[in-house]
């Protein structure tokens, strides 16, 4: 086998290794009225994820080894239609193979972490299948050598996480949280996908080659004109800042902690979160031809950071904590970009993943042991040091204290604005949909017994 065919290989293998799992669970779940084993499902998602680490690891190794650190593996283009064509190219440079690795180990984890968690549970099948399916997505995020592409595993990611969200649909907060998250992801992948199209008019492309002057991401130089940098650049953040859970759109990452641990620590302690944070790293090179995308960026990670840190301050559960102590370093990455410090950012990404995934796998835990730790103490209560909202004025803490428990009136802002009149809009439509659908299931039902024979007294006799 060739190096290029072999390199071929790995990549394809990494996310159509749990795509295959996610289809062969599906439709085993829709030919049999029984639910596949528990050990067969989790041990499927198991391998899977196992075989997506040992080819990250592998493409790492032959990403050092290549010449410019970067394999690029075009399938050509899918399809055409006039100047715009679709290409199938995967891409694994510096950037992405860190992230390909360190997403699938921790998939592997969190996946041995949930056959003990939702054992049992009737939802089993569908949480790893949802798994699987995310992990699919991710790696196709992570490789994809073109925005189009890259936006078929965003959506994958984003339509995993508002599903996972609902798991327990039996209860209405779930469901709303995910209808929630999931609107906010309509909204801002406008920006993605408007991205991708404005990448194509003034590029002629949505690759790395055609896009940048030079170099592989998150390095490179764009080839763009500052103000159609400045534009694109624009359209990306708003991606990114719906995916992240930045400000001023983070209201749906503490409510998204109503699903399972394990995905919450997954998709909103790490790695779905920091999907966001990954895009403005790949189209770094816009911002760096932009002063104005640059301003706008730190303000938006500045705002972020300094709303996530005094919101998170007066949350009384451990998850809700963790998401706005994940939101506080993702405005930190978002800053560490608009500075053009793109190393600095994807080592702080990667401790941050590392970190908050842990941390919210641990969280069922913790409560337990720190009655535990309060009790080998004789009751003392733990005294956890000064804190920065001590050197507020007492009057001002509490006006500061009364606005966090608010959130600063944001979410409730974004909900009226935003979010109800889309739900709204979405109810009037579901209402003239179904009224359409009643009109023309009358009218065949009408049709239907206007032309069946007529029964006369001797036919029944």
């Amino acid at each position: 086998m060739s190096p290029t065919t072999l390199h071929a290989a790995l990549m394809i293998l990494v996310p159509t290794a749990p795509l295959v799992v996610f289809l062969a669970i599906s439709f085993a779940q829709l030919v049999s009225a029984r639910a596949l084993p528990e050990a067969v499902v989790g041990r499927s998602v198991l391998a899977a994820t196992a075989l997506g680490l040992v080819a990250s690891v592998w493409l790492s190794v032959e990403v050092v080894r290549a010449p410019g650190h970067a394999l690029v593996f075009d399938q050509g283009p899918w399809f055409a239609i006039g100047s715009y064509s679709f290409a199938g190219r995967l891409t694994v440079d510096g950037l992405s193979v860190v992230m390909l690795t360190l997403s699938s180990l921790l998939s592997l984890i969190g996946a041995r972490f949930s056959i003990t968690y939702i054992h049992r549970d009737p939802g089993f099948n569908r949480f790893f299948a949802l798994i699987a399916l995310f992990q699919a997505g991710l790696a196709l995020v992570l490789e994809a050598g073109t925005v189009d592409l890259l936006f078929v595993g965003w959506e994958l990611v984003g339509l995993t996480s508002t599903f996972l969200i609902a798991y327990f649909h039996g209860r209405e907060a779930p469901l709303e949280a995910g209808l929630r998250a999931f609107v906010t992801y309509r909204i801002c992948d406008i920006g993605l996908l408007a991205g991708a199209v404005f990448l194509h008019y003034y590029a002629h492309s949505s690759d790395a080659a055609g896009a940048w002057a030079s170099g592989h991401a998150p390095m490179g130089a764009a080839a763009l004109e500052p103000h159609a940098a400045t534009f694109v650049a624009l359209l990306f953040l708003l991606a990114a800042i719906g995916k992240s859970g930045a400000f001023p759109l983070g209201g749906w990452l503490p409510r998204a902690m109503e699903g399972p641990t394990p995905s919450s620590a997954l998709f909103y302690g790490g790695l779905s979160v920091a999907a966001g944070a990954y895009l403005l790293l790949r189209v770094a090179p816009l911002f760096a031809e932009s002063p104005v995308a640059r301003w706008i960026l730190a303000g938006v990670g500045v705002a972020t950071f300094v709303h996530a840190t005094i919101v998170g301050r007066v949350q009384t559960d451990a998850k809700s904590q963790l998401a706005y102590a994940s939101a506080t370093q993702t405005g930190l990455v978002f800053v560490w970009i608009a500075l053009d410090l793109r190393w600095l950012a994807i080592v702080h990404l990667f401790g941050h993943i590392s970190l908050r995934t842990y941390q919210l796998l641990r969280a069922p835990t913790l409560l337990h042991d720190m009655h535990r730790r309060h009790g080998a103490l004789g009751g003392e209560h733990l005294h956890t040091g000064a804190h920065l909202e001590r050197v507020i004025p007492e009057r001002a803490r509490a006006r500061l204290y009364r606005l966090a428990l608010s959130r600063f009136g944001v979410d409730a802002l974004i909900d009226a604005w935003l979010v109800n009149p889309i739900l709204a809009l979405a109810g009037r439509a579901e209402r003239l949909e179904q009224r359409f659908a009643d009109h023309f299931v009358d009218r065949r039902s009408h049709a239907d017994l206007a032309a069946q024979p007529e029964l006369h007294d001797e036919d029944l006799a």
